[in-house]
């Protein structure tokens, strides 16, 4: 399936995620209710596969739509300089 998302990016927060599993590069969260996890999410665009391992607030979702917050390692300003991009993504 593919569909329109916003991706981002976050860095640890000293918590879990809503799995139970601690991040890891390769991990993913969702506003998308409906993709389970340990889905697989590719973003042609970006060239990168991530599995669904979290979930964004609620109201991401209604402010943005489908959304794809990429666990990344990057210092605060890199990932301020990703910001949200518009790319299509495939539910593998």
């Amino acid at each position: 399936e593919v569909i329109h998302v916003t991706v981002t990016k976050y860095a640890p927060t000293g918590q879990r995620t809503a799995s139970g599993e601690w991040p890891e590069k390769g991990m993913c969260a969702t506003s998308d209710r409906t993709i389970p996890f340990n889905t697989y999410i590719y973003i042609p665009a970006l060239q990168i596969t991530c599995r669904v391992a979290d979930r964004t607030a609620l109201w991401v979702h209604d402010k943005f739509g489908a959304t794809v917050d990429l666990f990344s390692l990057e210092s605060e300003k890199e990932m301020l300089q990703f910001g949200r991009q518009k790319k299509l993504a495939i539910i593998l």
